[in-house]
């Protein structure tokens, strides 16, 4: 687990014992060795790198460095599983991995849709298009404009019995209040069609 900011780090090993942690920032701008940026400290985990002259908030000195590096010390040449939510900087994470000697089985990247997100969203679709094997499965949607893009290696599963499991959307409703219905938009499966009541509820959403 990765977490650049102090406050949200030490939470991390609080919540999360028993796992490695590195309190470092992610980036493949971080090329050499004993890198660090200015990372904004904010509430949660919403902060992310920022120039140095940033003044909004309040800015703290972290180190950073590839992902690639990090897997090379583990000694690892595929992550089965990754998460990635970083505020906007995904492309830079995925980025700084070394696609040609290390491997992701199933990926799953933040994909806000909202105006300030569509041009990342298109960067990181164009990038692990071009540059891995990885495919796009599904994007699921667990607010009207919060999304996830699920990503999957086919050298890594059966790629059969993938789709064969995602014909039908995932609905549930989520419990905090505000929050619409759960959706999951697969891509690949054509099968796999909108209940007209989800799909109603975003329209609306859409046009408030």
């Amino acid at each position: 687990l990765f977490e650049a900011q102090p406050a949200a780090f030490h939470d991390l090993l609080r919540n999360r014992p028993g796992v490695v942690a590195v309190q470092a920032a992610i980036s493949d701008e971080c090329v050499a060795e004993g890198s660090t940026v200015s990372f904004e400290e904010s509430p949660g985990t919403s902060g992310k790198i920022r120039p140095h002259n940033y003044t909004k908030r309040k800015l703290v000195t972290v180190p950073c460095a590839p992902l690639s590096r990090y897997v090379s010390l583990l000694g690892a040449e595929h992550i089965s599983f990754l998460s990635l939510d970083v505020e906007g900087g995904e492309l830079n994470v995925l980025r700084s991995l070394d696609w040609a000697a290390q491997s992701v089985g199933v990926l799953v990247v933040e994909e806000l849709h909202e105006e300030s997100s569509f041009a990342k969203n298109a960067a990181v679709e164009a990038f692990l298009s071009r540059h891995t094997r990885m495919v796009k499965l599904f994007v699921g949607c667990w607010h009207p404009r919060g999304c996830d893009a699920y990503w999957v290696d086919p050298k890594s599963f059966d790629m059969g019995s993938v789709l064969a499991r995602n014909r039908t959307y995932d609905v549930m409703e989520p419990a905090k209040k505000g929050r619409q219905y759960a959706v999951h938009r697969n891509s690949i499966n054509k099968q796999c069609v909108a209940p007209p009541l989800i799909e109603a509820r975003r329209a609306a959403d859409a046009a408030v």
